[in-house]
């Protein structure tokens, strides 16, 4: 098996930076105002939105697809997963604090003065307002039918 050197390191690095965009917007998120330099090279995803100080999160934050994500918490732990336009914002100038291990998938919101516990799935669609104690697993509530063949009914899917 063919032994990584730093050299190919450098460039494994150099082409995951040209591939993806998500990768970049977290990489000039990390390098603060040095990323002014490398930004017009390879620009990052617009619509990606990371307003945490990057001080504040621990290592392991991934952004699985970055579109619409917008991502404001006072504090995240350590391998951190977010999908794609997922709201995580204060509610009140109140951002909430988000545990190790947690993931929080397509479309979910996490608004406010909070704490995500650790080991906590946050599923998609999901609204959180309140504190989540440590390994929970939140969805959405149930889909059902309100409207068929214009008239009004109930049938949960």
């Amino acid at each position: 098996m063919k032994e990584m050197t730093s050299k190919s390191n450098i460039w494994a690095f150099i082409y995951l930076l040209m591939v993806y965009p998500e990768l970049r917007s977290v990489f000039y998120w990390r390098l603060g105002k040095l990323s002014k330099f490398v930004f017009f090279w390879m620009p990052g995803r617009t619509n990606l939105y990371l307003c945490t100080n990057p001080k504040n999160v621990e290592g392991g934050f991934y952004v699985g697809h970055g579109w619409g994500t917008v991502v404001n918490a006072k504090k995240i732990g350590k391998n951190f997963r977010v999908g794609q336009n997922v709201t995580i914002g204060s509610r009140g100038m109140k951002e909430p604090v988000i545990g190790n291990d947690v993931s929080v998938w397509a479309h979910a919101v996490v608004l406010g003065d909070i704490t995500i516990g650790d080991n906590c799935q946050v599923g998609a669609g999901a609204t959180v307002v309140k504190s989540l104690p440590e390994n929970s697993v939140v969805v959405p509530s149930k889909s059902k039918i309100i409207k068929q063949n214009g008239e009004r009914v109930n049938i949960s899917l």
